[in-house]
């Protein structure tokens, strides 16, 4: 019995040199042919036939990976697939599986396993919605500032102009930021072969430093407001 399977999945995740091996031995225990893409920033794509050779790829920081593909063609039985991802925040992953109901079952299994083996630990913040954090950290600042902004409004503290657009200023920047800070600092998609490791590894050290440091930074001004509001 014949089956596909077809479609595009949302998945954080970071691919090393090893992760490129256990694709390989996926694909030649489903098909004969296989031929690798990749796509680099500055638009040129390349395809590789040989693992090695794709794993020998420099990836620098001017030419680095944005998009991934692979395609295995068996020639009998027929069957073939075709695997697709890049770094977009949704549906960065497209999945294109033909062949027989256990073949195509199979290869669907494993990689989604594969998939599921080089999620990151910050995939939660990759997975969400930019927006929906962006708007959190937004209310945060806000009751940072509340107490102020409301004084202003009132006319019970300053009449400064300057002093009353300061607060809305403050968050509107802190929205901004939040939104691209998220998109930036926290990838769907990460290409850590070749040159692109020594650059995870460092992104990946402020990444911690962010997560733990920017709740330490809220919790510390909404004390300060609180004390020196009084």
């Amino acid at each position: 019995m014949e089956a596909s399977r077809k479609g595009h999945l949302g998945a954080a995740f970071v691919i090393h040199d090893a992760d490129l091996e256990a694709l390989n031995r996926l694909l030649k225990d489903f098909g004969d042919d296989i031929e690798y893409t990749i796509t680099g920033k500055d638009g040129i794509s390349l395809t590789f036939t040989d693992v090695n050779k794709l794993r020998a790829f420099e990836n620098p920081r001017k030419k680095r990976i944005v998009n991934f593909s692979a395609r295995v063609v068996n020639r009998e039985p027929y069957r073939r697939a075709y695997l697709s991802l890049d770094s977009h925040w949704t549906h960065n992953v497209y999945v294109n599986i033909e062949g027989s109901q256990h073949m195509t079952t199979k290869l669907n299994e494993e990689i989604s396993t594969w998939l599921d083996g080089m999620r990151p630990w910050y995939w939660w913040l990759a997975r969400g919605n930019p927006l929906t954090f962006s708007i959190l950290i937004l209310l945060l600042c806000s009751l940072v500032f509340l107490d102020s902004w409301w004084g202003h409004w009132s006319g019970l503290r300053s009449s400064k102009p300057g002093e009353f657009l300061l607060p809305p200023l403050v968050t509107g920047g802190s929205f901004w930021l939040a939104a691209m800070g998220l998109m930036k600092g926290f990838p769907a998609g990460v290409f850590a072969t070749g040159q692109g490791k020594r650059r995870h590894d460092l992104s990946d050290r402020l990444r911690w430093l962010a997560v733990i440091g920017f709740p330490v930074s809220i919790i510390a001004s909404v004390i300060a407001a609180v004390i020196y509001g009084q």
